[in-house]
């Protein structure tokens, strides 16, 4: 009974390890998309009037029919929050991701989405949502917070804001975050200084991982498919993360429990005294008959005598040393001996061969008949 409670908590235990591929019961879609359970998605859409084709080709809808796509492919446990900008920023709720309801409510949220700004306010979008993601972070302790921003154009603030230029330094105020963040560039992306620039800014002050995707020639090409990959990286990392976090709980449990399992079996297994004494003092007429299990003690030795310390009492027993019972394997086979260079004086009955007691054999010792069975006996 006690190797089945055993054997039954280390299946417990072995029920908590994790599994290294996505449960699709926790999807709200069968599919896998933009995000792995249980991290923080952030995504700023550019709504300067760019997008819609001033200065340069329309792809607001493009852009956001493959935001919808992605949106479809959430996973539950994920929060997501859509943020625009262009002059300036604004923040929408942030939607837990428990059904399929709430996808709804973020591609209303995209449904309603207008480029109308004149200028993209970079800088102070990035002040926004890196103080957006530090209370997200702050909230959800241990998650992954990835950031993706959908943009064609660079810092280009109001002409009555430019004098007061924002710094990454001061946005980041500290060291950098651990954090995934994702330029999605809509516009020209190669040999853009610029970009660059703000690009090493942001990863040596907001988050090392830091990466810019190029999507001018296909947006659909550049969310669905080069930012779907990036993110399915995070995913295998953020996944392996806490494979490795619940192992390295789950293990010392598993050996903890090992342990248990092998020191109740070698106990199971130790040598104890087993079998029944029936005893009765010599020289009385008609003596009363008593026995003792010996097995009752669950020791690898066992005393019968006169002292305190004996495992069973005998008042009046006339030898000052008791018998030493002592369990030990011939063969594999446990028997029971008599210690007889530490016990008192024993004389069997008969011609004993074997060193072991057998069925019946019978002794006296401290003025008492004794009689060995293998087996309890019924009184």
């Amino acid at each position: 009974m006690k190797n089945l409670k055993l054997l039954a908590l280390l299946l417990l235990v072995l029920s908590f390890l994790p599994s290294c591929s996505k449960d699709k019961k926790d999807s709200v879609d069968s599919s896998e998309g933009f995000s792995g359970s249980g991290k923080d998605m952030i995504v700023v859409l550019d709504t300067s009037m760019s997008m819609v084709g001033q200065g340069g080709q329309n792809i607001l809808s493009q852009v956001k029919d493959s935001l919808n796509s992605q949106v479809d492919k959430l996973i539950v446990g994920d929060s997501f929050t859509f943020a625009t900008f262009d002059e300036t920023t604004k923040l929408y709720p942030t939607v837990q991701i428990d059904s399929m309801a709430k996808v709804d409510v973020i591609k209303k949220y995209i449904s309603m989405v207008e480029a109308k700004g004149f200028w993209t306010y970079t800088m102070d979008m990035l002040s926004i949502i890196v103080k957006k993601a530090e209370e997200i972070d702050a909230q959800n302790g241990d998650r992954q917070v990835v950031i993706v921003i959908l943009t064609d154009a660079l810092d280009d603030p109001p002409p009555a804001l430019r004098s007061k230029q924002l710094n990454i330094k001061d946005i980041a105020k500290g060291d950098p975050k651990d954090w995934f963040i994702y330029f999605v560039s809509l516009g020209e992306a190669k040999g853009n200084a610029k970009l660059t620039g703000i690009t090493k800014d942001v990863a040596d002050n907001v988050a090392s991982k830091t990466t810019v995707i190029g999507g001018k020639d296909d947006p659909n090409e550049a969310i669905s498919g080069n930012l779907q990959a990036e993110i399915d990286k995070v995913d295998a990392s953020v996944r392996n993360e806490r494979i490795k976090k619940i192992l390295f709980i789950v293990i010392p449990l598993l050996l903890l429990a090992l342990l248990i399992y092998l020191i109740v079996i070698i106990a199971k297994n130790a040598a104890k005294v087993r079998g029944t004494v029936e005893f009765k003092q010599v020289g009385t007429f008609r003596p009363e008959i008593k026995q003792v299990d010996l097995g009752q003690f669950k020791e690898g030795k066992v005393t019968i005598g006169r002292n305190a310390l004996d495992s069973y009492r005998i008042m009046d027993f006339s030898d000052r040393k008791p018998v030493i019972f002592i369990a030990k394997k011939f063969s594999g086979a446990l028997k029971v001996i008599i210690d007889e260079d530490n016990s008192t004086p024993v004389e069997f009955a008969g011609n004993k061969k074997e060193v072991f007691l057998r069925e019946g054999d019978t002794f006296i010792a401290g003025g008492y008949q004794f009689t060995y069975f293998e087996n309890e006996q019924k009184k």
